[in-house]
């Protein structure tokens, strides 16, 4: 199962703390990179990238060179939200980034979704206590 015409995908790294740089090893870039080209019937047409922070640069600096040069060519980095407007019509984006749809705060829902799962993706792993 392939997909013809592709997607977009907004990313945007304005909360990224410098502690997930620690998980950008080459194994980690590699999974990612592996499953999202291997694992996922679907083609990145653009991957938009806002508010990129110290972490993201270093991460860029390693993540590239794992790329080949079409898709490397689909990655636009944004400097103001705005611009994301060059791209997208007002209609699907949100207000903080110069869209008409209202902001949308999806923690709740990936809570909701994930419960079955048993997952804890927003806020990690409970700590293990010794007895």
């Amino acid at each position: 199962m392939t997909q013809i015409n592709g997607f977009k995908i907004i990313f945007d790294f304005k909360s990224n703390p410098l502690r997930h740089l620690k998980h950008c090893t080459p194994e980690n870039i590699y999974l990612i990179y592996h499953a999202s080209q291997e694992c996922i019937a679907g083609r990145y047409k653009e991957i938009h990238l806002v508010n990129q922070s110290v972490t993201f640069k270093a991460a860029w600096f390693i993540f590239k060179h794992f790329l080949t040069d079409k898709l490397k060519k689909r990655f636009i980095f944004h400097n103001t939200p705005e611009t994301l407007l060059n791209y997208f019509p007002k209609v699907v984006l949100p207000k903080q980034y110069g869209g008409n749809l209202e902001n949308y705060d999806m923690s709740s829902w990936l809570k909701k979704v994930m419960a079955p799962e048993k997952l804890a993706l927003l806020g990690g792993r409970p700590r293990q206590t010794k007895v």
